[in-house]
């Protein structure tokens, strides 16, 4: 069975009766209680055979049964808010919001402290129900929303003199320290670089 089916699920194999002489005795063979649904794992199930012929009695006995987990349907998968790419700030539970699940659980994420990129294909979740004991977990892909976050120059760079009628290109570039934003220091890597290299400034400037 799976969990939530009754025991009127289950069928039985072929089974012969016969009282005491070897004479072989019809009649019905029946669960006791076939709208029992059992929990999942390994349990007993009692079943009664009735004979037609009323000179018999009933009789009843017990079989072993499996009963697997159900899994929990998911109709909407929970959202996450759009952000701006941060380094420093990872997904957290709470982040997960509504979702709709036909038994009561929570979501949480798969893997801890994702930093969310902004090329990214989702991120999984889990669905922990809350009884665990008869419902497996499920793992979704939820999509993120990221986009590219604004660098802060904190100091510029500076440049090598260079002689009129030489290029930008001729100039090096050099120090300069960039930041995620004005009040967060965490260091982005990357490079300067003249924007048209092509260009012949004058003296004036």
């Amino acid at each position: 069975l799976t969990y939530g089916q009754a025991l009127a699920t289950l069928t039985f194999s072929s089974a012969v009766f016969v009282d005491d002489g070897g004479k072989v005795v019809t009649g019905t063979l029946a669960w006791k209680t076939p709208d029992e649904k059992p929990n999942a794992g390994t349990t007993s199930a009692t079943w009664v055979f009735t004979p037609n012929d009323e000179s018999y009695a009933t009789l009843e006995d017990t079989v072993a049964i499996t009963v697997n987990k159900a899994t929990p349907q998911v109709t909407n998968l929970p959202t996450v808010a759009a952000r701006t790419y941060n380094p420093t700030v990872s997904l957290t539970n709470d982040d997960l919001t509504g979702g709709t699940v036909n038994v009561s659980g929570s979501w949480s994420w798969q893997t801890a402290n994702i930093i969310p990129t902004v090329n990214n294909n989702g991120y999984v979740a889990v669905f922990t129900p809350t009884d665990s004991t008869n419902y497996e977990t499920v793992t979704k892909t939820i999509t993120v929303t990221v986009t590219k976050a604004t660098p802060y120059i904190a100091t510029v760079p500076t440049a090598d003199a260079i002689t009129y009628g030489d290029t930008l290109g001729a100039s090096t570039l050099s120090g300069g320290t960039v930041q995620y934003s004005s009040s967060d220091a965490t260091t982005v890597a990357g490079s300067f670089a003249w924007k048209d290299s092509s260009v012949k400034p004058s003296v004036s400037d």
